[in-house]
């Protein structure tokens, strides 16, 4: 039996037959839902059945179903608790990914007089500011594209930046580290920055390649103390944990009043999703166990006591959305996998994801959400 977390209530979930991972002849053992993993509603529907993992070969076929009240999909049958990690095996999180050279090395005078008088005057990294002449003329060259990326760390600007603004003593807690990229960003612009990933692999090599702190334990269990974090990031983790609300409940508990939650998770309304169907990269079966809308991640983000403060879909991801998910139908029908999807349908599926978020919805492949505890 496995336990999952429904509000206050606790659920006893059978597990159903095995299935083997292609990559061993380890058993990987399923469990049935029979509610809602968010709202604990007992009426879903199948969404699409028949679902295979094109990204890591497990061996199976894959269910996902939709919530009749709060219309979340998830995976049913889902991997257990105790077999999740099994379906982890070749995932791209287990390679080593380096922050860029001339990020680490000192920052001389130029890359110090911009990025460090934009990061200080729009982002509160005080500790890196140049003069104050200097720092008001380097906001001036923030209007150049190139030269905005790259002051941001390549964390991006706009409605979906992964950059935040620099707090109190800057303690971050950044759940589902993965290759470690983004927690070594933030250790690198000044941030006390912690990691949290069930996946043992992935954390030991982060953990080894950037010398940060992470904990391979599930998060209520580290014994964090109440309003310990001034910002946590959970950048495509949500979609991976059986029991959202229990991990929510626990980031509001450890993070201060006042301080922010930054969630990125893959947009199941995205144009891309509704163009490929089963195909389309978001899925990932059977790793992401939950996929939301913009509506539901809004109602599970507040459902636990936080504010919401931004709340959008970004085109950022198309392409790679567009391509990865062309390459897995070609891959499920046999196709010349040689082809990929075209810059001129990459441009017009960008441009009708503004047009449309011009009209307040929210079709881009990644939805990306901030909330602050009251």
């Amino acid at each position: 039996m496995a336990t999952i977390f429904i509000g206050e209530d606790v659920f006893q979930l059978p597990v159903l037959s095995p299935l083997q991972s292609a990559e061993s002849v380890m058993p990987i053992n399923f469990e049935q839902l029979d509610h809602c993993p968010v709202c604990g509603h007992k009426g879903f529907r199948v969404e699409y059945g028949n679902v295979k993992d094109y990204l890591c070969d497990v061996e199976g076929s894959f269910s996902y179903v939709r919530c009749d009240n709060c219309q979340l999909v998830f995976l049913n049958p889902r991997p257990t608790a105790e077999d999740l990690a099994k379906c982890y095996v070749d995932y791209h999180t287990h390679q080593a990914e380096p922050l860029a050279k001339s990020f680490l090395e000192p920052w001389g005078n130029p890359n110090r007089w911009i990025r460090g008088g934009i990061l200080a005057k729009k982002y509160g990294y005080t500790h890196l500011a140049p003069s104050a002449f200097a720092t008001y003329a380097a906001c001036l060259l923030d209007i150049l594209p190139s030269i905005r990326q790259r002051a941001r760390c390549g964390l991006g600007s706009g409605a979906a930046s992964g950059l935040p603004h620099f707090t109190g003593n800057g303690r971050a807690l950044d759940i589902g580290t993965g290759s470690g990229i983004y927690a070594a960003t933030l250790k690198r612009l000044g941030w006390q920055i912690s990691g949290v990933d069930f996946d043992a692999q992935a954390a030991e090599v982060a953990a080894a390649c950037h010398n940060l702190t992470i904990y391979k334990e599930k998060l209520d269990s580290i014994g964090f103390t109440d309003s310990h974090f001034d910002f946590i990031s959970m950048f495509d983790v949500i979609e991976h944990l059986a029991a959202p609300l229990h991990d929510l409940r626990e980031c509001y508990r450890i993070i201060r009043p006042g301080g922010r939650i930054m969630i990125r998770t893959p947009n199941y309304d995205s144009l891309t999703r509704k163009k490929f169907g089963m195909y389309w990269r978001g899925l990932e079966a059977p790793r992401h166990l939950c996929l939301f809308n913009a509506d539901n991640l809004k109602y599970v983000v507040e459902s636990v006591g936080f504010r919401v403060v931004k709340h959008a879909s970004s085109d950022k991801g198309t392409a790679f959305y567009m391509n990865s998910s062309q390459t897995f139908q070609q891959k499920a029908t046999n196709a010349d996998t040689a082809n990929t999807t075209g810059q001129v349908q990459i441009t017009l599926a960008k441009l009708r994801i503004q047009l449309l978020a011009a009209f307040g919805q929210k079709t881009g492949d990644v939805l990306h959400l901030e909330a602050i505890r009251p």
